[in-house]
């Protein structure tokens, strides 16, 4: 069985989440090779994520990011010079691979990864998941003003078609949007890549990236093509789970259906109890004082 070439992208501070996703695919799949492409690598979670590896079945492949391709674009609200990278990656990797998976880090998949396989390109250079919502789709077509009938994809997820990426100078595409027309631009190369693919996607199921959006408030009449049926069985069986906005589930108050999918693999990790990541530090140690005051007697003179 061929390999899966799967591609994360992240700044330093995402390395435990990059893990976290990382061992969610390795769960599911061999036969896999995870290239990592970080601005700064962290020893501790490469270790983490070869426990999880496969020997001679699956391959764990670090890189250090060249900054100066990425140096003076410019950074959109909480998305840092990170998320520019997926842009590069498909022309790096051309000679060694025809297709690609791209993953955010705040993911966890739950399925098999092989499967995005066996989708058709049918000639496109990216395969993508699109929005569900019908007003959203609208609200994003008018501010990119494209002025094609298409629905808006999440970047999160990307399957990618190398040769047909250079061939269509996609990373070019989308660097010569954001230098002509930034005040269109609100979501990074997310917007970047809508507007120069506009239309010209292959469509991915729902269940493939399932984020936070999905578990909100929706009118029925305003999905966008899927059916009520089919929106509610990805929601509750999703593929890949997105936790994508600014809260996140590493975030003590975060409260999401599938919140426990994420922090037991990170306590997998950790090979002790996690809470989240802004857990108080000095609360353990309250709670073992006042649990020695009350059954012990009081330490104090």
């Amino acid at each position: 069985m061929a390999k899966t070439v799967v591609i994360l992208c992240l700044s330093a501070s995402y390395w435990p989440h990059a893990a976290v996703a990382a061992t969610s695919l390795l769960d599911h799949a061999s036969d896999l090779r995870i290239h990592v492409f970080a601005d700064e690598i962290k020893d501790r979670w490469v270790q983490k994520i070869d426990r999880s590896l496969t020997p001679g079945r699956t391959e764990l492949i670090v890189h250090q990011f060249q900054q100066d391709l990425v140096r003076g674009l410019r950074e959109f609200g909480h998305l840092g010079l990170s998320t520019y990278y997926r842009l590069f990656i498909p022309d790096l990797l051309v000679g060694e691979t025809e297709r690609l998976v791209y993953l955010d880090s705040d993911m966890v998949v739950r399925t098999s990864i092989h499967k995005l396989n066996d989708f058709p390109m049918k000639g496109h250079a990216v395969a993508a998941v699109p929005h569900f919502s019908k007003s959203a789709n609208a609200a994003h077509a008018s501010r990119l003003g494209h002025g094609i009938d298409s629905r808006y994809f999440n970047a999160g997820l990307l399957v990618i078609d190398t040769s047909q990426w250079v061939r269509q100078s996609v990373q070019q595409q989308c660097l010569d949007f954001l230098e002509a027309s930034p005040e269109r631009i609100k979501y990074a190369d997310q917007d970047m890549l809508n507007y120069c693919l506009a239309g010209k996607i292959h469509e991915l199921p729902l269940e493939w990236n399932v984020m936070v959006d999905n578990y909100g408030p929706i009118a029925d009449d305003d999905l966008d093509g899927v059916s009520v049926n089919d929106f509610r069985k990805a929601c509750q069986e999703p593929c890949i789970l997105h936790y994508n906005g600014e809260f996140k589930p590493w975030h003590l108050r975060y409260r999401h259906p599938f919140k426990r999918d994420y922090t037991r693999l990170r306590q997998r990790l950790h090979r002790m109890p996690y809470v989240s990541d802004d857990f108080p530090l000095g609360l353990g140690s309250k709670l073992v004082r006042n649990v020695s005051a009350r059954f012990f007697g009081s330490s104090k003179a």
